[in-house]
């Protein structure tokens, strides 16, 4: 059998490396400047442990209500259903957060926040997440995304109107609270990030601030941030 020569291996060694680093740059998603694409999730399968992941919850609403939770879809002992399904789940359908109260005390306030874990981001990255309340609710709900600008911390003050360092406000989600105009079924909602000086480790956050006197509820699902 004859035997290849040097050259001939040294070319098929060269054609067998460059294959591989072609096979390699494939398989790491790029922008145009040739920076890596990094994207995190977060389904809301267990939200009571999400603070081993980084999140972190406060809540600066009187008499300790509106706590972020897990989601409500189930039937009580008299057969009235309430809640509502995730909009994506593998095993059960309360995979998504859950924050709301519903009150008749106009002197209570609602102000209760979901923080994400820190972050590299900067001006033109993206985040999406899907919202929704509960279907033929007539109350005056309504979802904050904020940005933290200083630094990577959690602070966001202690009073029902303070938003701490998370100044830089993302989206307001039904502002003028009007009732009945939050979403009542699963909607998508994406942002680009922009306002920053110059990329930051910092935090984004979720504001539950709505009408106290018609509060109903809301749930987040499929929370995604990608940093281009």
């Amino acid at each position: 059998m004859p035997q290849l020569n040097t050259t001939v291996m040294k070319k098929i060694f060269i054609l067998s490396l460059l294959m591989a680093i072609i096979l390699l740059n494939n398989g790491c998603k790029k922008d145009g400047n040739g920076s890596k694409v990094k994207t995190y999730t977060e389904e809301f399968v267990d939200v009571p442990n999400l603070r081993i992941k980084g999140w972190v919850f406060i809540n600066n609403s009187s008499y300790n209500i509106a706590q972020w939770q897990q989601g409500q879809e189930g039937m009580d002992k008299g057969g009235t259903t309430y809640g509502f399904s995730a909009y994506s789940y593998k095993t059960n359908k309360n995979e998504y957060a859950f924050a709301g109260y519903i009150s008749a005390n106009s002197s209570y306030s609602i102000s209760s926040w979901m923080i994400s874990p820190v972050y590299e981001i900067k001006n033109g990255d993206k985040i999406s997440f899907f919202t929704r309340s509960s279907p033929g609710t007539e109350d005056g709900d309504r979802l904050q995304v904020r940005l933290n600008e200083v630094d990577n911390t959690s602070d966001v003050g202690s009073g029902v109107t303070s938003v701490g360092k998370f100044t830089l406000l993302l989206k307001d989600i039904n502002e003028t609270l009007a009732v009945g105009a939050y979403p009542q079924t699963w909607t998508k909602y994406e942002i680009t990030v922009s306002g920053l000086n110059s990329p930051k480790q910092t935090r984004i956050a979720f504001r539950y601030f709505p009408d106290p006197s018609k509060s109903d509820g809301i749930g987040i699902d499929q929370f995604s941030f990608t940093s281009l």
